[in-house]
């Protein structure tokens, strides 16, 4: 029998076999250019980055019990206090209370959470030594029946009267008018002062427990949503405007009860 000899076969089958083509060469890198920019005119500004829009902060009205000639606490766009005549009626002062408590916030709590944002502050006077606590929020009716009660008993006529005493005589309450007169200064820093403009807000001819509450939410949607009148001073070209258009949009008893005084001097 014969033996058959492979010793060549995988040379063999090496050799019939196609052969892989070799691989292609690497694309060549080519370098991204960026265009050049146009030429800047002479004397041109070079280009500056670009800022983002500044925002003022949250107008707030707020509120605080002030005894004798305590410093106003803080820095506040506008300070306004609650003006009673002389001898005014208790019930009367104690609706007002209600309206004052239920419709503005308390300013130490809104000075606490939310310290940016610029207050209106109005103040109503209490008598030194009196109970009756600065700030702090009322839950309840009840509370606020008794918070009203001591500010109505201690109210301080004699700080209202130098309050007062800033607006021309003409502009002042009359002893038999039963008020209040609610008298604003801006900028804060003019709380006090004489021949500044003030904002003058008679609730004389407002009676009723919901009529006032109702009068002193307008004081504060108006503080809160106009805050261009007053955060910078009294704007008086756009007070005036905006006052001109109240009759026609509150009515004429409480559109009538706001103006502008001082601002001719």
């Amino acid at each position: 029998m014969k033996r058959l000899h492979v010793v060549g076969l995988p040379l063999l089958l090496a050799a019939c076999s196609p052969s892989l083509p070799p691989p292609p060469p690497p694309a060549p890198v080519v370098e991204a250019t960026l265009p050049e920019p146009p030429p800047r005119p002479v004397g041109a500004r070079p280009p500056t980055a670009s800022r983002p829009p500044t925002t003022r902060p949250m107008a707030i009205a707020t509120r605080v019990f002030l005894a004798g000639n305590e410093p106003v606490p803080g820095q506040f766009g506008a300070i306004a206090v609650v003006i009673f005549p002389n001898g005014s009626d208790p019930a009367r002062l104690q609706q007002v209370c209600r309206a004052f408590v239920a419709v503005l916030d308390d300013s130490g709590e809104v000075s606490e959470r939310l310290p940016d944002a610029a207050q209106m502050v109005t103040i109503w006077p209490v008598k030194n030594g009196s109970a009756v606590p600065r700030s702090g929020v009322v839950s309840s009716a009840a509370e606020a029946d008794r918070l009203c009660t001591a500010a109505a008993a201690n109210y301080d006529y004699l700080r209202a009267q130098q309050a007062m005493a800033g607006l021309p005589s003409a502009e002042r309450l009359a002893p038999a008018t039963r008020g209040p007169l609610l008298a604003a200064w801006a900028p804060g820093a003019d709380f006090g002062r004489q021949h500044v403009s003030i904002l003058r807000y008679d609730l004389s001819g407002i009676a009723g427990q919901q009529r006032l509450i109702g009068a002193m939410q307008v004081w504060k949607d108006k503080i809160e949503r106009q805050p261009d009148l007053w955060q910078s001073g009294w704007n008086t070209t756009k007070v005036r405007l905006w006052l001109s258009t109240q009759v026609d949009e509150l009515g004429a008893q409480i559109g009538a009860a706001m103006k502008l005084v001082n601002d001719s001097f």
